[in-house]
């Protein structure tokens, strides 16, 4: 008779074990993650206060995004190279372009 393994979660999770007696020390930072940021552009447009976005990453995506916010009546701004200070008080506009909905689907996030 064959014994079935027992297979759970905890089977498949990664690990990182250390080996050396020595303590960790060091800094790690995130990989930025355009899928996020995305979905945190149309969210500015909730506030009329400063919405500051740490760790962006400038990827074709973003730019559509940002394009989409400055269109509607909203600003941008790079604060240095991966923080972008997004202000929507200004908003006028929620109308967006065609052309560049064709271009990003999650622009329907603006909805």
């Amino acid at each position: 008779m064959t014994r079935r393994r027992k297979f759970t979660l905890l089977n498949y999770m990664p690990k990182l074990i250390v080996h050396g007696g020595r303590p960790l020390k060091g800094t790690a930072y995130p990989v930025p993650n355009k899928n996020s940021i995305i979905k945190l552009i149309p969210a500015a447009l909730l506030t009329d206060d400063d919405v500051i976005i740490h760790n962006t990453p400038k990827t074709s995506d973003v730019g559509y995004m940002l394009e989409i916010l400055e269109k509607l009546g909203g600003s941008y701004e790079w604060m240095d190279t991966s923080t972008v200070k997004l202000n929507a008080s200004k908003v006028s506009s929620y109308e967006i372009d065609p052309v560049l909905s064709d271009k990003m689907k999650a622009s329907v996030m603006f909805l």
